[in-house]
């Protein structure tokens, strides 16, 4: 009868793994109602506004944030994904997305996007995102339509870089009239107020789930301005933060305005470094750095004329491709990782005469400047409320310091928008470099053009629980672009008070280059 016992436990063993198993795995039941906070913010489920998988349980909310007596109302689309199995933690992870101003991608359109990333990254959590203030579906969402159709209208006729900053200007001016006249009141976008939605709907949701009031049990993963937004989230509200994930690092005491010189130098000087490195590239494009402002001076007095699929409908885009408009192709493909080893052939073969190899990098260019999911009425809310008040004379400095990037850079200097966009005042002591023991994974692409490694680097200092992790041959989020940095995350999250073992990052690789 003992000997029967190990063959009768096995099966037995299982049957109660797979109901283990069957009761983790069973959809929540989904929730309904409303949860009211003691400030006033209030969360009320709903039926999502997409389909759900049957096998990838999902619930929406509508997060409403606390108003003071007068104050526009704001409403907030919230998705929860819900992670299922035997492995599951029950510390969620909130996403934060970048911007200013862009939205999460939960729109009917878009949500598929997100059931796929989960899929790949495999994280044992829930995932919760959120639109922020103005963006995505919110409620209320501003928009500058003055300043999108300048965008179009500059794609096939640009402007000298002094007029077209007139004409942003001028534009961005009728935009902040025309919202402030129909209500919208701009100074509600900030990253204070956005920090307090975060904080509040956290409260919101423990409380749904009846967590404890004073529960640290919260992920942050923040992208880009996204990380901007956790670092105010960890020094103003600390309480329900486990750890956090900085990826591609834009921290507060970085002014947007007057790095942008150095930010269009550094783009063009990184791609010409990595490339002169890698014995292939070099090989192949000796020249790519000399002859590069002689290919900007000959587009500036003989633009291309470019034929490119729109983005968004079904038709075309006409673009003009001179000088400038050039160097934004080269710095919106310095963001992705495969896009990066394209540029010195594709500048190549513009130098040739030849534009066929740059008109997908330049579609992609023409898709992030026509983004309809984009606010720039957000963006310019919360950077003006972010930045310091404009120095002129700090400016110049910076376009006198960067003098590749100087004619395209210098004409900006009268052209402080935020002194046409009123908006509310960050604190003093918010250009403070953060501080916090919370455990926290930052996340560097060494080919970033618009948050660099040294920004990271720069806020490494003020985590002493911190870990920071450069990745070459990487541009913009890194998480997106390599799947080692998703091994790490995971290993973070798992343990958060020990620096993950980062034994893949030996087989990272340089930018590869195309031949």
């Amino acid at each position: 009868m003992r000997r029967l016992l190990p063959l009768l436990a096995l099966p037995l063993l299982a049957v109660l793994l797979y109901a283990g198993y069957r009761g983790l795995a069973a959809p929540p039941d989904a929730p309904s109602g409303e949860v009211l906070l003691a400030n006033g913010a209030r969360l009320a489920w709903t039926t999502c506004w997409f389909e759900v998988p049957e096998d990838r349980p999902t619930h929406c909310a509508w997060f409403h944030p606390a108003s003071s007596a007068g104050e526009q109302a704001q409403r907030l689309p919230v998705v929860v994904f819900r992670h299922t199995g035997l492995d599951h933690r029950p510390s969620p992870v909130l996403y934060l997305a970048g911007g200013p101003g862009g939205g999460a991608w939960i729109g009917p359109e878009q949500i598929e996007g997100w059931y796929y990333w989960l899929e790949e990254v495999d994280w044992p959590h829930d995932f919760v995102v959120f639109d922020q203030r103005g963006t995505g579906m919110a409620e209320p969402r501003p928009d500058c339509q003055e300043l999108d159709a300048l965008y179009v209208d500059m794609l096939d006729d640009p402007l000298p870089p002094a007029e077209a900053a007139a004409a942003g200007l001028a534009a961005a001016t009728r935009c902040h009239r025309r919202l402030s006249a129909a209500g919208h009141d701009l100074a509600a976008y900030s990253t204070p107020a956005n920090a307090r939605d975060a904080r509040d709907l956290m409260a919101a949701l423990d409380q749904a789930e009846g967590q404890p009031a004073d529960a640290a049990r919260w992920n942050l993963y923040g992208v880009s301005y996204g990380t901007r937004l956790a670092m105010e989230i960890q020094r103003r509200h600390p309480g329900r933060v486990r750890s956090a994930i900085l990826d591609s690092v834009y921290p507060p005491d970085m002014d947007a305005t007057l790095t942008w010189p150095g930010l269009l130098q550094g783009a063009m000087e990184r791609l010409f470094t990595a490339c002169e490195a890698d014995p292939g590239c070099r090989e192949r494009h000796p020249l790519l750095r000399e002859r590069f402002p002689i290919l900007l001076a000959h587009l500036a007095r003989q633009p291309v004329d470019l034929s490119l699929p729109h983005p968004y409908a079904e038709a075309s885009v006409q673009l003009r491709l001179n000088d400038e408009r050039l160097l934004y192709v080269l710095f919106d493909s310095l963001y992705q990782w495969d896009a990066i080893g394209e540029l010195p052939a594709a500048l190549d073969a513009l130098w040739r005469g030849d534009s066929q190899r740059l008109e997908p990098l330049a579609a992609r260019h023409v898709g992030s400047v026509l983004d309809p999911s984009f606010s720039d009425a957000v963006y310019l809310s919360v950077e003006c409320h972010d930045a310091r008040p404009f120095d002129r004379q700090a400016y110049l400095d910076a376009v006198r310091a960067h003098p590749l990037s100087a004619p395209y850079t210098a004409a900006a200097d009268h052209a402080d928008v935020c002194a046409s966009w009123p908006a509310a005042r960050a604190p003093e002591d918010f250009y403070e470099p953060v501080r916090s023991s919370i455990p926290t994974l930052l996340l560097a692409g060494e080919m970033d053009p618009v948050t660099p490694v040294e920004w990271a680097e720069a806020a490494a200092d003020g985590y002493p629980n911190g870990t920071l992790l450069r990745f070459p041959g990487i541009g913009h989020s890194v998480l997106d672009s390599d799947a080692c940095a998703v091994t790490l995350a995971r290993r973070f999250l798992a343990n958060p008070r020990r620096a993950p073992r980062a034994d893949c990052m030996r087989n990272l690789s340089p930018v590869q280059f195309a031949p």
